[in-house]
């Protein structure tokens, strides 16, 4: 009797053996997707961690690339990564900023789509602390981004005060023809002469620039 109760009062192994197998399967599920995102080159993962690629798209999670993400330390001013799916690695010199600046645009302009904009912001202030060129954007055929203009334009159409602040410090150049339109090319400075008067945002945007100590 005595045997029988201290038998039922012995508690089960179970649920342990199950909670290590489930660890054990994270930890495995965690080390393959370090792996797999350590092969791939900085854009991609910022693309997927900010959600702007479909994780089906590739072997591995977004939440794995959202940690790579956070975790990593990049201080080129090039993009690299097997952009527009091709297989080798592709490294595009002097891009970045233009093209986080890109991302960003394109994540404000379209929030229904979800995309991470803590993640691009991040792209762009952390672009933004480096000695990169403010003013390049690729017009001499390595296009493979679709980047048409320079960053201070995508700033300016992002309509993000504080990023465009940001860029502003460091004395972008307004005053290039560099915006290509159907009647020929037009300055930054003059596009927002332009979409001030339909658009009262672009008034407070010239305003930082004029204030600026770059004016």
């Amino acid at each position: 009797m005595n045997r029988e109760t201290e038998t039922s009062k012995k508690p089960s192994r179970r649920p342990y053996k199950i909670s290590i197998t489930i660890l054990l399967f994270g930890i495995m599920l965690s080390f393959f997707s370090w792996m797999s995102l350590s092969r791939e080159g900085h854009t991609d993962i910022l693309v997927l961690a900010a959600g702007i690629v479909s994780p089906n798209t590739f072997p591995y999670s977004q939440t794995a690339a959202k940690f790579f993400y956070y975790t990593s330390n990049i201080t080129s001013c090039d993009i690299d990564g097997t952009i527009k799916d091709r297989r080798d690695r592709v490294v595009l010199k002097g891009q970045r900023l233009a093209f986080a600046f890109k991302l960003l645009d394109g994540a404000l302009a379209e929030p229904e789509k979800n995309f991470d904009i803590n993640i691009i912001r991040k792209e762009v202030y952390d672009t933004l602390k480096l000695d990169c060129s403010v003013d390049y954007y690729p017009n001499d055929g390595l296009n493979l981004l679709y980047i048409d203009y320079p960053p201070v334009v995508y700033a300016m159409l992002s309509g993000d005060l504080a990023a465009y602040e940001k860029l502003v410090e460091k004395c972008p150049d307004f005053h290039s023809k560099t915006v290509k339109r159907k009647d020929g090319f037009i300055s930054p400075y003059e596009l927002l002469e332009a979409f001030e008067k339909n658009d009262p945002r672009y008034a407070l945007l010239k305003d930082v620039y004029l204030k600026s100590k770059c004016h």
